[in-house]
Order: structure tokens, then sequence, then C-alpha cells
């Protein structure tokens, strides 16, 4: 959708910054898309017990962006949701019993803002706030006024990060930025009524650090916080030194989410992350010097983990009657045991269907797409009314699919610089399958690059669909850029897909970095037998081997039949675009 879905994670426990005296850690919970259920674990129970029953709440396939936080000003938990179509807030309260017919509903922001949740008013409740990239505008509405009353700044601009933290202690949230392209953190103060800044340069986005706000020295004011998840590593700077002391601890590594929570209940921000692997938590203790560490198991892959923190110390109550697991999602229909054939196709289109021989056409490009008969389609550098081609190409793609093959195709379009509904370049995944649920995201180690994902079913089974486009200059930033594709991807539900021009032959440290966690599905084609090509060709897909089509290694269904390139060129030597296409058909059992 937007980079959204990763980063609440990420900066949801450390929007609400200000917490009391001593009490129960806080509680945690994941919230599953594929079925909206939540499941939580209370602080208070030491993560043993649950409070409730699975609540269901909230729809992958609108785009809901899930967050925990106190609505309602009792001090429990409330579950909350955004939807990006509508901006509409929906948050399910528990004074109301979590009556679905009694939720707080809200309409704020719309697509393209990024939400979070944050304290403006000061009255220990979240107020619902989207920031808006175009623009560089915080909007919130205040929890004290039934949320009727707004407020707005503008601070920060495009390839900035949003962030709610208390810099300067008051309790009222402060909004703040953090620029990955300099490292610098700007914040405006709530206690000058925003007209007075702060700022301080830490981390780099060149490295692929992710910023985290929260209180870790326990003064009431938030510290300076990145994750670098190539190494696990954590960097802060605290604000009872005026940001001029360091911490440092290593926790975690690659594909982990970071997140910060008071585990303890010291009134402090412990440091955690959650494994999609194995739905894992695992966090290090503020009070102890980092050198106490808990874990729990809770959730799995494909569940977005949160952190409950109140902006006050309200008392909470427990419940102690145990969860049952987080049941398995049921397939839509019964798998057969010989699997499903699925036919994933690959290719870069050089700006939609221009070819060797300079011209442009979508009608040589979907001829050739349709005579390898895929069942989905991963384009990238498809160009929607810009200046290469002067159409909307993702649409055009569309209906060319359907009249060359008599079938039925759904689309979906990430365009390259996170405007989504905009013109311009991007990545298209077009399938025949329906598409159930999707997502955009933009990278932040950018250079224009995006995420396109879209999630079908094929047997029974779900399979996600992920397509991106990697920098063709640069190979320390495709490392980068590799890096965090599989770190948002690792939320994603299995069975994973990840294909796109990588712009990396295999040898290549960007390459090394997919092959830890997936299978390149042309190697292990060609390791059984089932690679295919033609004369003088061993894989390349343009002078050497760049485009890919990646599964994950832990698809539970998965198993890939055979690999192909394509010989695209006409009796001229003319190829429909500067790229060859690789289809990978895959069984899904």
């Amino acid at each position: 959708m937007f980079k959204a879905i990763l980063r609440t994670a990420a900066i949801l426990g450390v929007a609400l910054a200000s917490v009391a005296s001593a009490r129960a850690g806080d509680d945690v919970a994941v919230w599953r898309p594929s079925n909206g259920l939540w499941y939580t674990l209370t602080g208070a129970s030491g993560f043993t017990s649950a409070w409730t029953s699975p609540i269901a709440w909230g729809v992958r396939a609108s785009g809901d962006v899930p967050f925990m936080a106190d609505v309602d000003g009792d001090g429990v938990r409330d579950l909350i949701t955004w939807r990006p179509s509508t901006g509409a807030w929906n948050a399910l309260t528990s004074s109301t019993g979590y009556a679905a017919a009694r939720a707080t509903v809200r309409t704020w922001g719309g697509f393209g803002d990024v939400p979070l949740v944050g304290d403006f008013d000061g009255d220990g409740n979240a107020d619902f706030t989207v920031w808006r990239p175009s623009t560089g505008t915080f909007y919130w509405l205040t929890s004290s006024s039934g949320y009727t009353v707004q407020g707005s700044k503008t601070w920060g601009g495009a390839g900035d990060q949003p962030l709610l933290a208390d810099f300067d202690g008051d309790g009222r949230t402060d909004p703040a930025v953090w620029r990955p392209s300099t490292g610098w953190w700007y914040w405006l103060k709530s206690s000058s009524n925003y007209t007075t800044a702060g700022q301080v340069q830490w981390g780099s986005g060149s490295v692929g650090d992710i910023p985290l706000t929260g209180d870790l020295d326990g003064d009431g004011r938030s510290e300076v916080i990145v994750w670098r998840s190539s190494t696990g590593d954590w960097f802060w700077i605290t604000s009872s030194s005026g940001y001029t002391r360091q911490g440092a601890a290593r926790w975690g590594g690659a594909g982990d989410i970071p997140l910060l929570g008071d585990f303890d209940g010291d009134g402090r921000r412990d440091i955690a992350v959650w494994r999609p692997a194995s739905g894992t938590w695992f966090w290090l203790i503020a009070a102890t010097g980092y050198s106490t560490a808990g874990s729990r198991t809770w959730g799995g892959s494909g569940d977005v983990p949160l952190v409950f923190a109140s902006f006050r110390n309200t008392g909470r109550g427990t419940v102690t009657t145990p969860p049952p697991p987080p049941p398995t999602i049921p397939p839509t229909t019964t798998p057969t045991s010989s699997g499903t054939q699925l036919r994933v196709l690959q290719w870069n289109t050089h700006h939609g269907g221009y070819g060797t021989d300079g011209v442009y056409s979508t009608d040589r490009i979907a001829s050739w797409a349709a005579s390898m008969k895929p069942d989905v389609i991963l384009f990238n550098e498809i160009e929607r009314n810009t200046g290469w081609g002067h159409e909307d190409q993702p649409e055009v793609y569309r209906n060319l699919m359907q009249q060359k093959t008599g079938r039925t195709w759904y689309a979906l379009f990430a365009q390259e610089f996170g405007n989504w509904s905009s013109s311009g370049k991007g990545n298209l995944i077009l399938s025949t399958y329906p598409i159930q649920a999707s997502d955009r995201y933009e990278l932040v180690h950018n250079a224009d690059r995006s995420i396109a994902m879209a999630s079908i079913t094929v047997n029974g089974r779900p399979i996600t669909l992920i397509s991106t486009h990697l920098d063709p200059y640069d190979a320390t930033l495709r490392l980068t850029q590799a890096a965090e594709v599989t770190t948002w991807s690792a939320a994603q539900p299995e069975n994973r897909i990840i294909t796109g021009d990588m712009n990396a032959w295999p040898d290549q440290t960007s390459i090394a970095h997919f092959n830890q966690t997936y299978y390149d599905s042309w190697t292990i084609a060609a390791s059984q037998g089932t690679a295919a090509t033609f004369s003088g060709n061993t894989g390349q897909t343009k002078n050497g081997r760049i485009d890919y089509i990646f599964y994950s290694k832990t698809s539970p269904n998965l198993t890939v039949k055979s690999s192909q390139v394509y010989d695209t060129r006409d009796s001229s030597g003319v190829m429909p675009s500067d790229h060859r296409p690789v289809l990978t058909t895959f069984a899904v059992r």
C-alpha cells in the first residue's frame, strides 16, 4: 500500500511516548491480515494469558493499517484500523465490550497519507493523525474533543519518515521527521506551541537504518534511536544528555521487525524484535542495562506485530483464560495432492514496449507474453501516461492480455515514486487469479523504487506475488534495497514469490542476500535439468542474468517444475524489449 505497514509496527509503541509510574508490562498483539483477527497477550500476566478471545476487526483487502492504543480513556487497549481508500479510522473500544455496532468512526486523511497515533492534547488518549508526504503536513484530530477539533503543522517533505514522540517532556506529542538521505532528525516542540524546533544527526538511510523513538532512560523524554537491520544493532542518543551520550546493543537480525515497549513495567522502553519466521518476540530490558532478555512465541508469518503503550498509568485488568493457538488459515478450496501448475512470467518491458529497434509496441510485448501461456505476469518499467508511450500502459496491457488469451486478467500497479494514483513508471502485476489482497510500498532507499504485492489463491493455497526493480548503478545501494525488500516481504504471507529486474548478476552481494532466505528458481530448475533456453544463451536476460524469480525457502506449497528464458528475436534479430523474459512453472500443492 505505502510505507506504513512495516513502519506501523516499528513506530506504534514509540509514538505513544509518555508512561508514568511502574505498572504491568505493555500488552503485545498480532493482527492477522488474512482474517482480521487480533490476538493479544497481557503484560500483567507475564505474557502468558490473553485478555479475550480473538476479535475480528479490519480487512486486509481494503488496505487497513492496525494500531493498538487507548481511545476511550479507560486505560485499556482499543483496536484501531485506518483505511487509506476512504481515510476512515475505525476503533473498537474496550468500554463498549468491543462491540462493532458502537465503534468510534472518524474520516481523517486519505490515500497516500501515512497514519500515526499521538497525544497532541495531553489528555492521555490517542489522537488520530496522518502525515501527507506531498506537502509534509501533519494533520490530527484530538481525542479530548471527541475527535472534532483539528490541528495541523507542516514539517518535513517527500522522502522523509514521520514519527511522533515527546522530545520536550511536556506530555504532549511533538511531530518529527527523519531524513534517510542525511540521517538528520527534525522535530517541533509542543511546549512552544510548535514555534521552536530541535534537530540532531543520527543514523543513515544508506545502510538500512530504521528510526524509532521512545524513553529509554526514564526522564520522560524520547530518545533518538535507529535499528540497523543488516547487523541487528541498536544505536541511540539520550535526551537526558542533550542528545550527546550514545548507547548501543545488538539484538535481532535481518528479517526481524524492531519495536519498543515497556515489558517489565518500569516506565522505560525496552528494545524488542519480532521474528516473522517463527512468530517469536525477543526483548532486552533497559533497567538491567540490556543484560536481561525475555521471549515469547506469539503469532506467525504474515501477522503484524503491535505493542500497546498508554500515555498515562490508568491501571489494567487481567483476563487469565489462555487463548487458543492462532488458527491455520483455511483454504478456500480443497487442494489437490498432485498440485496445480502456476506459470509465473517476469519481464522488464523497457518503458512499456520499446524494442531494440526503437519502435514502441505494446502489442508486440503482449503477443509474446500471451504465447508463453502465463498465469501471472510481473512487468517492470510500465509507464502510466508518461512521455514513454503517452498512454495508461497498466490498463492497455490488461486489456491486451484479455483479448489475446480470452481470459480475465486482474491488475495491480505500483508507481515507483510512491504516488500510487499518479502518472509515472512502475511495476505491474497481472493475474488470471482474482487479487484478494494487495499492497504497495516505496523503498526508503529508493532512487525511485517501489514494491507491488498481490495475494492470490491457487489450488486452495495462498500465494503472495511481489514485484520490484532495483537500482542499476550502485551495487552498495542494491544490497541495501535487497535487504529492505526482504525485510518488508517477511511480513507478507507465505507462499512468497519475489520477482524483478535486480540489475545484478548472480555473483553480486544483493543476490547473495536474496539467496539467504529465497531460492532462485532458475538455479533450482538448472540443478534439476529443467532449465531451458536457446542456442548461445545460458540464462542471460540481458547482458547477463539480471532478472529473477525467487521463492521463499519456507514456502510450504511451492515446487519448481521448470524455468525458461525465451528468445524473442524476430527474423531481423529485433527484440520487443532490451530484456528477455523468464518464466518459471511451479507446482502448487
